[in-house]
């Protein structure tokens, strides 16, 4: 993406010659040189803007593990939600919602009339033709539980941000990096705050994450 902007900005300044225009693309050419070698040391995890270290036990991983849960058990409040997070890393084509380029923006894309940063979909739509392709992530129901149970650890001791804090800042990333919005409105707000378990809810269900609701109930 860093390389296909400098393209773009080379052909721009070769036509309005301007001191401000070399200046900017020179930091730019900068910024991709310190950041070549980084690229290869480093991984990108969905939505595609924090890096991490490619070994296991990742914090970013754990965060989005923690949110999938929180919105599972909306979702689905009678489901074991680690048993469905499962399912669906297992197979991501079973998202009700899938991250694609309109019809509308794959046409200004195609006619350059897109006069806002490329969103990281779209950026891989100009370079494959095609949307994002969903991996497959084989994780078992006990990792889960574990890479989210360190996550509450450290959330209990200060050391990680509030479910809410990591909620907002997934999100604010989500819409950042698919569609090209900066921040959310109050009632994304109310939203993401929904998402967040009562006390009642936490009274309600038992250590596996299922509900302790018996199926009559």
């Amino acid at each position: 993406m860093l390389r296909w902007i400098l393209a773009r900005m080379r052909r721009f300044s070769k036509e309005i010659p301007d001191a401000r225009l070399a200046r900017g693309l020179a930091e730019w050419e900068s910024y991709a040189a310190s950041t070549s070698e980084i690229a290869k040391q480093h991984i990108r995890t969905a939505p595609h803007i924090h890096i991490s270290r490619t070994n296991k036990g990742s914090f970013e991983i754990a965060e989005r593990l923690m949110c999938g849960l929180l919105i599972i058990r909306r979702l689905h409040p009678r489901r074991s939600a680690y048993e469905e997070v499962q399912r669906l890393l297992a197979d991501p084509a079973q998202l009700p919602y899938l991250i694609t380029v309109s019809e509308a923006d794959v046409r200004a894309l195609r006619d350059g009339t897109i006069y806002r940063p490329v969103t990281a979909s779209e950026g891989h739509y100009l370079r494959e033709g095609r949307d994002i392709p969903l991996r497959r992530y084989p994780i078992n129901v006990k990792a889960i539980q574990s890479s989210v149970a360190r996550l509450e650890e450290q959330i209990a001791t200060g050391k990680a941000s509030t479910p809410l804090a990591t909620l907002h800042s997934l999100y604010a990333e989500y819409l950042w990096s698919q569609k090209g919005q900066a921040g959310f409105s109050d009632a994304e707000d109310a939203m993401l705050r929904a998402l967040i378990p009562t006390e009642a809810d936490r009274k309600g269900r038992n250590p596996s994450g299922k509900p302790a609701h018996s199926s009559g109930s």
